[in-house]
C-alpha cells in the first residue's frame, strides 16, 4: 500500500511529458521526402495520401500548435508544406479517391489558424474547379456528414468571403443535387462569419 501511495504522489508532482501522434509522423515524413523529388510518381502520391491523417482530429493532432516548451513543433512546422505542396499537388491519384480523402478530413472541422486554414483554401480551390466530382461525393453521404463537411467548408471570420460559393453551387447544381445543396444552405448559416476570437 505505501508503494502504491509513493508512486501516486510521484506522478502527481513530477512533471511528466509525452508527445503522442495518432498517425505515423515517421512514415507521413519519409513519404513526402520520397514524393518531393519525383512528384509525379503515382504510386509515390499514393503513399503519401495513405500516410496523410484521414480524420480531422487526426490531422489536428499531428499538425497543431501547443505552447509548451517541451512540445516539439516539428510536425506543426511541417504543416503549410504537406498541406500546399504536397496534399495538394495529388494530381494522379482518381479524384474518387482523392476527394473522399479531402471530404472525409473535413469532418467535424471547424476553422482554425495554420494547419486547418490551409485545408480549407485547399479544398475550397478544388471545390471549385472540380465542382461535380466533390459533389457526387457529397451526394452519397448522409445529411449530417454533408452538413458537417459543408460547416467547415464555410466556417469564418468574414461572410463575405464565401458569399459568391454559395450562389455559384446552389445555381450549378441545384438541379442534380438538391440535399447536397440544402446541407449546404443549412451549414452555411451556422458557420459563415462565425469564427469569433
Amino acid at each position: 500500500m505505501k508503494n502504491l501511495l509513493f508512486l501516486i504522489l510521484v506522478l502527481l508532482t513530477t512533471k511528466g511529458y509525452s508527445q503522442y501522434f495518432p498517425v505515423d509522423t515517421a512514415a507521413l515524413n519519409q513519404s513526402y521526402r520520397v514524393l518531393k523529388p519525383d512528384s509525379q510518381n503515382k504510386k509515390k502520391q499514393m503513399d503519401f495520401l495513405n500516410a496523410f491523417p484521414s480524420t480531422f482530429s487526426d490531422f489536428t493532432m499531428v499538425y497543431q500548435f501547443v505552447k509548451d516548451p517541451n512540445y516539439d513543433l516539428t510536425m506543426y512546422g511541417l504543416g503549410s508544406e504537406h498541406i500546399l505542396n504536397g496534399l495538394a499537388k495529388l494530381d494522379k491519384v482518381p479524384q474518387s479517391i482523392y476527394f473522399k480523402k479531402l471530404i472525409f478530413l473535413c469532418l467535424q472541422g471547424q476553422w482554425e489558424a495554420d494547419a486547418p486554414s490551409y485545408l480549407q483554401h485547399l479544398v475550397r480551390s478544388k471545390m471549385r474547379t472540380n465542382t461535380n466530382a466533390m459533389f457526387e461525393i457529397l451526394n452519397q453521404l448522409h445529411e449530417g456528414r454533408q452538413i458537417s463537411f459543408w460547416y467547415f467548408y464555410y466556417h469564418c471570420r468574414f461572410a463575405k468571403d464565401l458569399k459568391k460559393d454559395l450562389s455559384t453551387y446552389t445555381e450549378q447544381m441545384n438541379a442534380k443535387f438538391p440535399k447536397v445543396v440544402q446541407a449546404m444552405k443549412k451549414a452555411h448559416t451556422a458557420s459563415c462569419g462565425m469564427v469569433w476570437y
